[in-house]
């Protein structure tokens, strides 16, 4: 299982979100780009204890 804390993971999620573009169509839900990165990195400080 990948975790956070190796560095090809971590390396794997940066590469993701870096091409994530706002003109992007959604594949599922309604959320833009935007919110969608706002959504998830608050659950990850969430996660992290880091609010």
């Amino acid at each position: 299982m990948k975790t956070l804390w190796e560095d090809a993971a971590r390396l794997e999620i940066l590469n993701r979100v870096k091409s994530i573009r706002d003109d992007m169509v959604p594949k599922w839900g309604r959320m833009s780009a935007g919110a969608m990165l706002c959504h998830l990195a608050q659950s990850l400080r969430m996660g992290l204890e880091r609010n």
